[in-house]
C-alpha cells in the first residue's frame, strides 16, 4: 500500500535551523544556539510534548519486529508520546551512514496530520533545523517508511547541508507553522534589519544576503545585532513552546 507524505514548504519562513527516545513531561526550556550564526535554536523534547512517495508497510511478524532491509531491529512498542499524537515509535536505518530513512508506527490515526522535521542537535541541547517537514496522514497500527531530506546549502546551493541529521521533531501539523517560525527567528530579525539599497541603516544586521528561489538568506551578520535577534528568537520559541504543549516530540538518535 502506499501512502504519500506531504512536503510542508513555508515559503515565508527561512528553513536554516530546530532530542534516546522517552516519554517525558512537558518543557518550554528555549535556548538560543549562539554557535550558528543566523539560525535558532531549540532546546526541549517536547510534551507527554518537493513531495516524496513514502511506503506504508505490512512487514510485520507476529512477535512485532519488521522485515522490511535495514529495518529489522525495529518494532511496535510505542515508547513516545505527545497527547495530540498519541504513543508511537521512531526508529532510524540501521546503516549509519544513513541518516535520512526512519520508520514510524502508530497507535491511533490523525486526520489533522502528523510532520516530521529533520534536525541536528549540539552538544549543549540546543537544535537548528536541517529541512523541510515531511507529513502524512497517519493510520493506527500501521509502520510508515519515509526519507527525510536536508535541503541545499548555501550560499551556492548545489550540495546538501553537511551535519548529520541525528534527531527528530515530530509534530501534529497544525504545529508546523509555529515550529517553522521558531527555527527561523533570529535569521528573521537579521534581514529585516538588513542593508538595502537607498535605506542606510545605522547598524544593519545582515550585510550580506542572498536569493534562492525567492528566499532569502543571510550571510554575513553584525555582531552589534546578535544581543537583539537572540532576544527576539527566545521570545518567538518561547511562544512555540507554551502554546504548542503536547503537539511535538523532539526524538535523539
Amino acid at each position: 500500500m502506499k501512502n504519500t507524505f506531504l512536503t510542508i514548504l513555508i515559503l515565508s519562513f527561512t528553513i536554516i535551523s530546530c532530542d534516546v527516545p522517552q516519554r517525558v513531561p512537558d518543557t518550554t526550556n528555549v535556548t538560543i544556539d549562539g554557535s550558528q550564526n543566523t539560525g535558532s535554536g531549540f532546546t526541549g523534547s517536547g510534551q507527554d510534548s518537493s513531495s516524496n512517495t513514502n511506503t506504508t508497510g505490512n512487514n510485520q511478524s507476529a512477535s512485532g519486529v519488521d522485515s522490511t532491509p535495514g529495518f529489522e531491529h525495529c518494532t511496535n512498542s510505542t515508547d513516545l508520546y505527545a497527547s495530540s499524537i498519541g504513543s508511537f515509535s521512531l526508529c532510524n536505518h540501521s546503516d549509519t551512514n544513513n541518516d535520512s530513512q526512519y520508520r514510524v508506527y502508530f497507535n491511533s490515526a490523525s486526520t489533522t496530520g502528523t510532520c516530521f522535521g529533520p534536525a541536528h542537535r549540539l552538544n549543549n541541547g540546543s537544535s537548528f533545523k536541517l529541512g523541510i517537514a515531511q507529513c502524512v496522514h497517519n493510520q493506527a497500527n500501521t509502520p510508515y517508511y519515509m526519507t527525510l531530506n536536508k535541503e541545499m546549502a548555501a550560499p551556492y546551493f548545489n550540495v546538501q547541508r553537511p551535519e548529520p541529521i541525528n534527531t527528530v521533531m515530530v509534530l501534529s501539523a497544525d504545529a508546523v507553522n509555529a515550529y517553522m517560525a521558531c527555527m527561523s527567528a533570529k535569521e528573521s530579525y537579521m534581514i529585516a534589519n538588513r542593508v538595502v539599497p537607498g535605506n542606510y541603516a545605522t547598524a544593519p544586521c545582515c550585510n550580506q544576503v542572498v536569493n534562492n528561489s525567492g528566499r532569502l538568506y543571510c550571510l554575513s551578520t553584525n555582531s552589534q545585532c546578535e544581543s537583539a535577534a537572540n532576544t527576539y528568537a527566545q521570545s518567538v520559541c518561547q511562544n512555540f513552546a507554551q502554546n504548542y504543549s503536547g503537539k511535538y516530540k523532539q526524538v535523539n538518535f
